[in-house]
């Protein structure tokens, strides 16, 4: 199967994003591990100091109360998880249900699923670890008719449950933070519309209060985020079950709009692995389980030959990707040099692990060198 990269970044909203909350699990591994974390390799050990647990569930109860048009093992660990994690989220709000927050919500939602080689704060480090550990990363088309045809005869017109999809502005993801998204694959609803499992952005600004916007008294409570399920995408297929078109169920997220944002859809290794052992099945939502059947050989995706952009450790031009000020120090929890704003670039000196040694123009108009934590910056290399 081919490959193709295409890298996100999150959403962002006026409203400051709580930076403490931020801080804690990093310092916690800094200070009780020998070395700092390295994302994409999150140990039993890091899982613990972040509380990370193993989501735990009953297959019968997820399947029969859940249509999956196609589900694999792997798959149920996941919606298990994004479920589970659309409870927890409540909990520490503070830090996962704010802008700049879908992959490490994402990350979240795979390491309870036990999957814990993707996580990052950073989009593009999510997508490049499933990419490098021989996952599907495609670029979906533009045109709603396109799309159907190419899910019809790369994956016999249904997406399975747990694949990951992530929409750009611009098609190589260069621009602004909050240009993009990420969710989940999920389940499908009584009116056959396939959701989508994100952290939603969707609220009551300026408008009423709409279904599928974040709760009100979710929002009323400061928070802009939320994680949770939306539909996505309606289909229509010809008499013999074949996709023939797809429409957008809420135009507004727009960045999960495959006929406006360049999307991407990304397979995990497992769920690839999953799929050609043929260990899938499809459930209606009242009981029944079966093994899916395929209808037709599917084709092969043919490779594109899109580069990936430099990853944030070869990168020297930083962005800084928080809504909060980001703290410039003298070292490592030392004293605070400067505030960075939101978009502030950067130029990278070395990399210390959780911390980067940056220089920099402060506010005040004067350069100034010190670090600054890893996951509030992005690369902003050229691509």
């Amino acid at each position: 199967m081919g490959r193709i990269h295409m890298a996100v970044f999150d959403r962002f909203s006026r409203r400051n994003v709580g930076i403490f909350l931020w801080l804690v699990p990093a310092l916690w591994v800094a200070a009780t591990s020998c070395k700092p974390r390295i994302f994409n390799q999150m140990s039993d050990k890091e899982s613990e100091l972040l509380g990370v647990r193993s989501v735990s569930f009953e297959r019968e109860e997820l399947l029969g109360k859940y249509r999956f048009e196609r589900i694999t093992p792997t798959g149920e660990r996941i919606m298990a998880a994004a479920m589970n994690w659309a409870k927890m989220q409540e909990s520490e709000a503070e830090r996962y249900a704010k802008p700049a927050q879908s992959a490490n919500n994402l990350s979240r939602v795979l390491e309870m699923a036990g999957l814990k080689d993707y996580s990052s704060p950073l989009l593009l480090d999510v997508i490049s670890a499933v990419r490098k550990r021989g996952g599907l990363v495609v670029e979906l088309p533009k045109e709603t008719r396109a799309i159907a045809r190419f899910v019809e005869e790369h994956f016999d017109g249904v997406l399975p449950a747990g694949a990951i999809v992530s929409g750009c502005l611009k098609r190589d993801c260069s621009g602004e933070p909050g240009d993009g998204n990420i969710g989940i694959v999920g389940e499908v609803d009584e009116k056959d519309r396939l959701h989508l499992w994100h952290n939603n952005w969707f609220r009551p600004e300026n408008r009423p209060w709409r279904e599928h916007m974040i709760p009100l008294s979710w929002y009323q409570s400061g928070f802009p985020r939320k994680w949770m399920s939306t539909p996505w995408l309606t289909r229509v297929r010809n008499p013999l079950g074949a996709l023939s078109d797809i429409t957008v169920v809420i135009p507004e997220l727009d960045e999960i709009d495959p006929a406006d944002y360049f999307m991407t859809l990304t397979l995990l290794p497992e769920i690839m692995a999953e799929l050609k052992q043929g260990k899938s099945v499809m459930s209606d939502g009242l009981g029944s389980v079966m093994p899916f059947r395929s209808r037709a050989v599917t084709r092969p995706i043919n490779p594109l030959p899109l580069p990936p952009p430099p990853p944030l450790a070869e990168c020297r031009r930083l962005r800084t990707a928080s809504q909060v000020p980001t703290n410039l120090r003298a070292e490592p929890n030392g004293k605070i040099i400067c505030k960075f704003p939101l978009g502030t670039l950067l130029e990278r000196v070395t990399n210390q692990g959780t911390w980067i040694e940056v220089k920099g123009v402060c506010p005040n108009g004067f350069q100034a060198s010190g670090v600054l934590l890893a996951a509030f910056v992005a690369p902003a290399c050229e691509q």
